[in-house]
């Protein structure tokens, strides 16, 4: 509950105890890996159930996704870009650090998908 509630406090939503049984069920279901990508499940989870997030509520969610993938990935690349059907326009884009004392760097943009960027070797590419 703490894990989801946290990007959601802006919002001022509050995740129960019952949505997060529901959700965890929903995740083991379809077999997701629950690590940077909770929060993007969570907002297909609510999508699909006809619960539907608001859009300041969605990006907050995406964006947190995003900045959370810098600290789980592991592989050399430097930059994740996530799409998603649920915000149809926007990228969530999140750049690793070169180091512990540098700041990530976490960027909302408006923008139709460029297919170029998927054939950047340094790019980790997701799409929800």
């Amino acid at each position: 509950m703490n894990v989801l509630n946290n990007p959601l406090n802006r919002s001022h939503y509050n995740v129960s105890f019952d949505e997060v049984e529901k959700f965890i069920r929903w995740t083991n279901k379809r077999n997701y890996q629950l690590d940077w990508r909770i929060f993007a499940y969570f907002c297909l989870f609510k999508n699909q159930n006809k619960n539907i997030l608001g859009i300041e509520t969605l990006k907050d969610l995406f964006v947190f996704s995003a900045s959370q993938w810098t600290y789980f990935d592991k592989s050399n690349k430097n930059k994740i870009i996530i799409y998603s059907n649920l915000l149809f326009g926007f990228k969530f884009i999140a750049i690793k650090s070169e180091s512990a004392s540098q700041p990530r760097k976490l960027y909302i943009k408006e923008s139709k998908m460029d297919v170029l960027e998927f054939h950047d070797k340094e790019k980790e590419i997701a799409f929800f």
